[in-house]
């Protein structure tokens, strides 16, 4: 089957094997070979194709309470999870890595805190971009006021355990759980890697460990130290709120979990959203090389373990398929 659409005078063709279509205000987006192209954010066209046998890029611009924003993309397509930097800083990370806005293909939000979400009305409004989010999610960003204004027309609905399929990437969001409506984490997988991230979460469900315990590629929360939270300035109730089920992962967890269940295809292991004040990386990664150590597991020089800058952008890790 073939379809084909124009824009600015220049006529696109696309074969296709499978397809649906749906209509949407404002908005088009073209499967093309496993790619999402977006041209204006009034219909959308979905097409489950092969997913990308390229490499598997990632890089963390920024990984903390002062903002999130994370790159996942190969050389024909690529995705932010959250953007929580301004769109200013998002559009230098990616010119830093040989990268442009114009490349993104759709922003996957985690849930509606500012800083996983500061950047969304120029994302929407000057680059329209598409945003993926759960309902629960855009409620929350059209609620906050540094948000609120955001183009609707670019907004996508993501729903809990139903995969999609953008710019060469099956994707599927699954519930953990924090204190904002609907926050979610994401499988990611393309022909031959399987990428799992899951920060800002007060324990690990069932759901949550059942990907991370399938993926390759782990971004895992490592907030907190629980001695330097205790002693550190922070009130009785806000410790309380990091430490329940609905705060955030502490370094003994995520410690615990990743040596618990480690496996010979996991490749990389990133922790993430590390506290400014109650933690620092020696502190994280000790943690979690001293389980793997207790649990008798040795690791081989091509494993990559690393902890997550708040505010330093990461190195472009490229994946191949080996």
């Amino acid at each position: 089957m073939e379809y084909k659409a124009g824009y600015s005078g220049l006529p696109l063709a696309v074969t296709i094997s499978k397809l649906s279509m749906r209509m949407i205000e404002n908005g088009i987006h073209i499967w093309m070979l496993g790619s999402l192209k977006t041209y204006f954010c009034s219909f959308s066209i979905d097409m489950d194709l092969f997913s990308s046998l390229e490499q598997f890029e990632f890089c963390a611009f920024a990984s903390g309470s002062s903002g999130n924003c994370y790159y996942i993309g190969h050389p024909e397509g690529a995705l932010l999870i959250d953007m929580g930097l301004s769109a200013r800083k998002i559009q230098r990370n990616l010119k830093r890595i040989g990268k442009n806005l114009s490349d993104i293909h759709a922003v996957l939000v985690t849930h509606d805190h500012i800083d996983h979400i500061r950047a969304a009305e120029s994302i929407t409004k000057d680059h329209r971009i598409p945003v993926y989010a759960t309902k629960g999610t855009q409620r929350g960003m059209l609620s906050n006021r540094f948000t609120a204004q955001s183009d609707t027309s670019c907004f996508y609905d993501l729903t809990p355990d139903k995969p999609l399929f953008l710019a060469g990437f099956r994707i599927l969001p699954f519930s953990i759980s924090h204190d904002a409506e609907e926050s979610v984490g994401f499988f990611i997988q393309n022909s031959h890697k399987r990428f799992c991230l899951a920060t800002d979460l007060g324990f690990i469900n069932e759901t949550a460990a059942f990907y991370l315990k399938s993926a390759n590629i782990i971004v895992l929360e490592s907030n907190y130290d629980e001695q330097m939270l205790v002693n550190g300035p922070y009130p009785l109730y806000l410790q309380q709120r990091i430490k329940s089920e609905r705060g955030h992962l502490s370094n003994v967890q995520a410690a615990q979990f990743l040596s618990e269940h480690w496996h010979d295809a996991i490749s990389h292991v990133f922790l993430a959203h590390l506290s400014k004040q109650n933690n620092t990386s020696e502190t994280a990664l000790k943690t979690l090389f001293d389980q793997l150590k207790t649990k008798g597991i040795t690791l081989n020089s091509t494993i990559h373990i690393s902890a997550l800058e708040r505010t330093i952008p990461s190195p472009l890790f490229r994946l191949d398929g080996n």
